[in-house]
């Protein structure tokens, strides 16, 4: 059998001690129109919660959104999650009441992750290489003119890495991080596995006391993902 956490240390490291976990919830899965109404983070540092953060973004107060069109996008989700029995809280009265200007969300998180990652750091996050990470990218663009990248290969992306290792599936030779992830993107699970959020949650130990009905939140689905990241080096 693989021995799928010595193989990836050997071709990569140890998993980091220190990184910044990052979690979105939006209006949809198309990263190419879809907003972020949520951000949440955690640093990670030495292995120990350091700092936390979430916040709201009211996108109906932003002159370059369609109110009617935001309204579509929410109930659209809403309707998706709830016929599989997920949660999704999101509508306008909460955004108009807690949300925070968006503008002023975005510029302040690309401030915190352009120091992270000049300062050598890394990220971490569950479906962040394909999900988080280009629509977070496509906001920065559309929205503050910048266009700054998430360094692929200081991504630690959790859900590729759980999928990884139920495949057991090694790194080759040579291949850096973000190519081995990329390529275990396109992989297909067996049926009956999964590598979504919930899935690997399942898998925790019970010591982690995971709360199903607060998933689907940023700032808790960035716990989980911490969880299921240190999870994988614990087993080896």
């Amino acid at each position: 059998m693989i021995d799928w956490y010595s193989d990836f240390s050997a071709a990569f490291g140890d998993f980091p001690r220190t990184y910044l976990v990052v979690d979105t919830e939006t209006t949809g899965l198309d990263v190419r129109v879809d907003l972020p109404l949520q951000i949440g983070c955690l640093l990670i540092r030495d292995g120990g919660l350091e700092l936390q953060g979430v916040h709201l973004l009211n996108w109906y107060a932003h002159a370059g959104i369609c109110p009617r069109w935001l309204s579509a996008r929410l109930e659209r989700v809403r309707t998706s999650l709830n016929a599989s029995g997920k949660p999704y809280r999101f509508t306008r009265e909460l955004l108009e009441t807690e949300g925070k200007n968006p503008d002023r969300v975005l510029a302040a998180f690309l401030s915190l992750c352009r120091q992270h990652a000049a300062s050598g750091g890394f990220f971490v996050g569950h479906n962040f290489l394909r999900f988080d990470r280009p629509l977070l990218e496509a906001t920065f663009r559309n929205h503050l003119q910048e266009n700054w990248r998430f360094p692929e290969n200081a991504i630690f992306d959790s859900g590729l890495l759980a999928k990884a290792k139920l495949l057991r599936v090694s790194p080759h030779y040579g291949e850096t991080l973000a190519d081995y992830q990329w390529r275990v993107a396109q992989m297909r699970l067996p049926r009956g596995e999964s590598w979504s959020l919930e899935a690997c949650a399942e898998r925790l130990p019970p010591d982690r006391n995971i709360k199903r009905a607060e998933m689907h939140d940023a700032l808790y689905d960035c716990w989980v993902s911490w969880q299921v990241l240190e999870a994988h080096r614990e087993k080896r």
